[in-house]
């Protein structure tokens, strides 16, 4: 296989998933008291770039350590235990001193104007390791294509550089690594939060489009996708968990407006979900059906979606067996 088709086939998507349960994986029961007494300023979301239309932040201390995470990712330690040559993440840890798996503590993913251009961002108490030098070292030793210059390791078609705070970047180009190294407000734009267990934004840029769908004559809830201005979210690991969306209008009115067309929305969501094969990853379908909507003001209204630890578990036990079939582990 060539590395342009290589490439083609390196997704958004997949690359966070995988690295979400790597970063499980890597935590180890030695990451509780690292992450109790070390104190570590949230910066990734500031490296979410201008160009971005959608970003994900996740704090790797406040998931990693919740009990249906822990759980089902956790157990997989064992099969990394048992295996008798070091990792590239040994490898990298040993050559620069510094223990990944103790200081990571959280990363962004964020989306640019195509679901080619993307950047993932990861921050952690490791600023000043030469963890890129390293890591361009680590691959031409196991004869990967590796050229670092000026800071920037070029490899697979992807960049991969650090930002003055300390954080390490990952992105689909050279550009976007660039956009993202200076520290910004995109994240404001979008509504990520810096803090917390992990939450997202949308630009509604990224959605209008689906309102010109031929469907929208008969659906005005796909209509109402065109008057979507901004949504952003955020989880909240009570129990049981709940993932907390606002929605902004660009058009609103009064707020039972409001709540009518974010209804709308949200039973165009809950058809497509119903109509979208496969199996349901992590609860989201019955989340989607039991989500409540109330409006906030004349633009903007609230929608709760009801999550459960059983269903979260059965999303870190797919999540389990993804990694486990992409040879992430042995």
């Amino acid at each position: 296989m060539t590395a342009n088709k290589k490439r083609r086939g390196l997704s958004c998507g997949a690359v966070a998933g995988i690295f979400f349960g790597l970063i499980v994986l890597a935590g180890g029961v030695g990451a509780f008291g690292y992450f109790k007494y070390l104190k570590y300023d949230r910066v990734a979301a500031l490296h979410v770039p201008e160009s971005a239309q959608l970003a994900a932040r996740v704090d790797v201390e406040k998931i990693v350590l919740y009990s249906p995470v822990r759980e089902h990712l956790l157990p997989l330690l064992e099969h990394r235990a048992k295996a008798g040559a070091a990792t590239r993440l040994e490898r990298i840890e040993a050559k620069t001193g510094v223990v990944l798996s103790r200081e990571l503590r959280e990363f962004v993913v964020a989306r640019g104007q195509s679901w080619s251009e993307w950047v993932i961002v990861i921050g952690g108490r490791f600023q000043g390791a030469e963890l890129v030098p390293v890591l361009a070292e680590v691959l031409r030793e196991d004869g990967v294509t590796a050229d670092l210059k000026d800071g920037t390791l070029s490899v697979a078609g992807l960049s991969v550089g650090h930002a003055e705070d300390g954080v390490l970047l990952v992105a689909s180009s050279a550009g976007l690594l660039e956009e993202a190294r200076s520290p910004g407000k995109a994240h404001e734009r979008l509504g990520v939060e810096l803090e917390g267990p992990g939450g997202f934004g949308l630009d509604g840029a990224l959605v209008r489009p689906y309102s010109r769908n031929p469907l929208a004559i008969f659906s005005s809830g796909v209509r109402q996708l065109g008057n979507i201005e901004r949504v952003h979210g955020r989880l909240e690991l009570s129990n049981p968990p709940v993932i907390v969306v606002d929605v902004e209008l660009r058009s609103g009115g009064d707020p039972q407006q409001v709540k009518q067309s974010t209804e709308a929305i949200l039973s165009t969501i809950a058809t497509a979900s119903r109509l979208t094969p496969g199996a349901d990853f992590a609860g989201e379908r019955a989340a989607i059906e039991g989500a409540t909507v109330k409006p906030l003001d004349d633009r903007r209204a609230r929608v709760t979606f009801p999550w459960s630890q059983e269903a979260m578990g059965r999303g870190a036990e797919s999540l389990a067996r993804l990694i486990q079939s992409s040879g992430a582990v042995p």
